[in-house]
C-alpha cells in the first residue's frame, strides 16, 4: 500500500472517560491499533504514530544511538520517546481512550485539536497550540514560504 501522509485539523471533545473520536480520514492511515507519545519537549502534545511508522522511527533512532551519532540532549529525547509511549487500541466506534498521564501532561480538557503532521498526528489542547503557534509565527514573514530542502 502505497503511504499516505496525515493532514489537515480537526477540532474534538473528550468525554467524561477521557475518549475520544479519531477523524474518519484517519482510523485507516492510522490502524486500529497504534502507538502514543509524549511530544518532545517544550511541546505539550501527543504523537500518535502508526505501528510501522514508529517501528521505522525506532530502528532509524536505535541505529543511530548504536553509532554514536546522537548528541547528549537527542539521547535523552529518545529515552523519553520510549518511555512516555504505549500502544492504544481504537474501540468500534473509532474512539481512543486518552490516560490520565497523558491528559495531564498534554494539559487536555474538554477538547482536543488534532493535527496532521505528514507522519504522524499531534493531539494538543487549543489554547496551548494556539500560543505555541503564535510564538511560532513572531519572526515569519507574510507570504508563501520558500521551502529550502
Amino acid at each position: 500500500m502505497a503511504y499516505r501522509k496525515f493532514k489537515g485539523t480537526y477540532h474534538h471533545g473528550l468525554d467524561a472517560k477521557n475518549r475520544m473520536f479519531i477523524p474518519v480520514k484517519y482510523r485507516e492511515v492510522l490502524g486500529s491499533s497504534f502507538v502514543i507519545c509524549r511530544a518532545p519537549y517544550p511541546n505539550k502534545g501527543l504523537y500518535a504514530f502508526p505501528e510501522e511508522t514508529w517501528d521505522e522511527l525506532c530502528e532509524e533512532l536505535d541505529e543511530k544511538s548504536a553509532n554514536g551519532e546522537l548528541t547528549e540532549k537527542q539521547e535523552w529525547e529518545r529515552r523519553d520517546m520510549y518511555r512516555y509511549s504505549d500502544d492504544v487500541k481504537m474501540d468500534s466506534q473509532g474512539r481512543i481512550t486518552i490516560t490520565k498521564e497523558w491528559c495531564d501532561y498534554a494539559e487536555l480538557k474538554d477538547e482536543v485539536i488534532i493535527i496532521g503532521n505528514m507522519k504522524h498526528l499531534e493531539f494538543w489542547d487549543p489554547e496551548i497550540f494556539a500560543k505555541a503557534e503564535e510564538e511560532s509565527h513572531k519572526d515569519r514573514v507574510v507570504g508563501t514560504p520558500k521551502l529550502n530542502f
